[in-house]
Order: C-alpha cells, then structure tokens, then sequence
C-alpha cells in the first residue's frame, strides 16, 4: 500500500536531486510487516555529474512513530 507514496515522494526528489527521509512498511518473509526508515542523499562525481543515491534503511521498532 505504500509503493504509490513512496514512488511519487522518490521521483520528486529524484528529478530535483534532493535528499530524503521516509518511513515505509515492507512485507517480511514470514508475512509480517515491518516498519522502514529510509535516508538517502544525492551522489556526484568529482567533475559534479550526478550519479544515483546513496542511502541505507534500517528496520524501527514496533512502537516507533
């Protein structure tokens, strides 16, 4: 349910070349969802061409807001 958000919210900061945090649910293996906090920041090149994202994302506790 939340790709939608996720995908508009990415695209917008990708096409300005922002940084972004978010929060997400993901479907584990066993079914369950988890709670993601996702944090990424734009990358360059030394000559400043722009070359993707980098970022990591790491699972919140079930009380986390």
């Amino acid at each position: 349910d939340d790709v939608v958000g996720f995908q508009k919210m990415f695209d917008q900061c990708f096409d300005a070349r922002k940084p972004f945090s978010t929060t997400f649910r993901l479907m584990r293996s066993d079914d369950k969802y988890c709670k993601l906090l996702c944090k990424a920041k734009p990358a360059y090149f030394k000559g400043g061409q722009f070359t993707g994202y980098i970022g990591s994302c790491i699972e919140l506790p079930d009380d986390a807001q």
